[in-house]
């Protein structure tokens, strides 16, 4: 009998070789009646196939085991892996929907961004305290943040590259990095990345839309949205970026501005927000 096979999938396919070793039973359904898994805060991350909130929420052990199995057995294989499969389906249906949205008088519009880097406390807390406090807000006010100004034209690809990663200071083309439309869980990565963190892929989101065919309207467009910027998938940064304003039309000029923040931005390979907070 094989090991995890729960049914024949709905959407996906299974290469005949492959019984569904610790997958996901998630992926046995049908993207188009997927309904993404929220967390207490009504937020969804990885196209919302997990409702956690951070990356230690992950059955990171379930994933790579199911990697390590079925690696060989989709190489070259063709419609590929079944998660990648279920998951393009999503970013189909995700960027058919955003395609239909009128952002063309955002796209003229400047927005005003609050950039903070959550569970990085101002004060001090020992790694015993951090390990058993968890939930936002839990370790108190952030210690990391960034304010700017930039069009709601700006393709996402030049605002990371070219704004978001200069402002807080991470090397340029050093790793992937995802924004995530925190009502689905959409993800929107860099094109073509091929980066040493891109084997961990799978555990942050799978695959993602490719961020220079949208722009930053795309993902927020009125006062208080928010949305998550998630850098290193070997590290896990994770950033939360609200629009404070968005200032209208006639009084845009689509000028990056940088308006402020505080604290220096953690070094490269540091391990992530709460292990950097231990360390400070």
């Amino acid at each position: 009998m094989p090991r995890n096979r729960l049914d024949r999938p709905k959407f996906v396919q299974l290469h005949p070789d492959d019984d569904g070793f610790k997958l996901d039973p998630v992926f046995y359904g049908d993207p188009k009646d997927f309904v993404p898994k929220l967390n207490v805060y009504g937020e969804a991350f990885g196209w919302g196939l997990r409702p956690h909130d951070s990356y230690e929420d992950v059955d990171i052990s379930r994933i790579m085991g199911r990697v390590q199995y079925s690696q060989m057995i989709y190489d070259r294989w063709e419609p590929g892996p079944p998660e990648n499969q279920f998951v393009n389906a999503l970013a189909k249906k995700k960027s058919e929907a955003l395609f239909k949205v009128d952002i063309e008088g955002l796209c003229h519009c400047d927005y005003i961004l609050n950039i903070v880097m959550p569970e990085i406390p101002s004060e001090y807390k020992p790694w015993s305290f951090i390990e058993k406090h968890e939930g936002r807000g839990a370790l108190g006010p952030n210690l990391i943040s960034r304010r700017c100004k930039v069009s709601g034209g700006i393709n996402l690809d030049t605002f990371q590259d070219k704004v978001l990663q200069p402002l807080m200071g991470w090397d340029r083309n050093s790793h992937a990095f995802v924004f995530t439309d925190l009502s689905d869980g959409a993800s929107f990565g860099p094109r073509g990345c091929s980066t040493i963190d891109m084997m961990y892929r799978n555990g942050v989101c799978y695959e993602f839309l490719p961020a220079d065919d949208y722009v930053l309207a795309h993902l927020a467009r009125k006062k208080g949205d928010v949305f998550e910027y998630f850098y290193d998938f070997g590290d896990h940064w994770y950033h939360r970026i609200e629009v404070e304003e968005i200032i209208p039309r006639d009084q845009s000029d689509g000028a990056v501005v940088v308006l402020g923040g505080n604290a220096m931005c953690p070094p490269e390979n540091a391990r992530g927000n709460r292990i950097w907070a231990s360390k400070i």
